[in-house]
């Protein structure tokens, strides 16, 4: 049997915990181990094949690092020519595949599509940056809008109700109509 130092440290413990159910099938059967550890006596036949033929080194994963890719060849050569010709990341080019071409993509399988091609990263829109305004001493920060809003047209003298501190033109004493019906306060509407 191979040294374990011959082994990657990526797989290691991978084979160590498949030598341990090969230990439990020798030692209690195929079909207890495969119960007793979740797994298919198949696998655990495999196992048991491959380490005799091969010893520890035959345990070590087969599979490959990533799945073949599903994304049909015409999706990855419309998310190619979204990054090539008008430089999108994967946000705008997966609305830009479901709005025009009714493709639907993930945003991150259209990154890792980028990335395995070797296509250069997505540019930005390019926005100035401002640099702030320097407070005075003493000064707060307020909110500063490009269009001031407009001022509510002020009311006419006679028509403020009694919680304003505006100066009425009524003359006091003078009759005026309040809207429960009683004379109250000569900041209420003239007759």
């Amino acid at each position: 049997m191979p040294e374990p130092q011959q082994i990657s440290r990526k797989h290691r413990w991978k084979v160590q915990g498949r030598v341990a159910v090969l230990e439990y099938a020798s030692a209690h059967g195929l079909k207890p181990a495969a119960e007793r550890f979740g797994l298919d006596r198949k696998t655990v036949r495999e196992w048991r094949d491959r380490a005799k033929a091969a010893g520890e080194a035959g345990l070590v994963p087969r599979y490959p690092k990533r799945r073949p890719r599903r994304i049909p060849d015409a999706t990855v050569s419309l998310i190619e020519e979204a990054r090539r010709e008008f430089g999108w990341g994967a946000c705008r080019t997966r609305l830009w595949l479901l709005r025009v071409h009714q493709i639907k993509v993930a945003a991150k399988t259209i990154a890792r599509i980028c990335v395995d091609l070797g296509l250069p990263r997505a540019q930005g829109a390019k926005v100035p940056r401002r640099a702030p305004r320097q407070l005075k001493l003493f000064e707060k920060a307020t909110l500063r809008r490009l269009h001031p809003l407009p001022r509510p047209a002020p009311l006419p003298p006679a028509q403020h109700t009694n919680q304003c501190r505006l100066p009425c033109r009524a003359p006091p004493g003078a009759a005026v109509l309040d809207p429960a019906g009683a004379n109250r306060s000569r900041h209420r509407v003239l007759l």
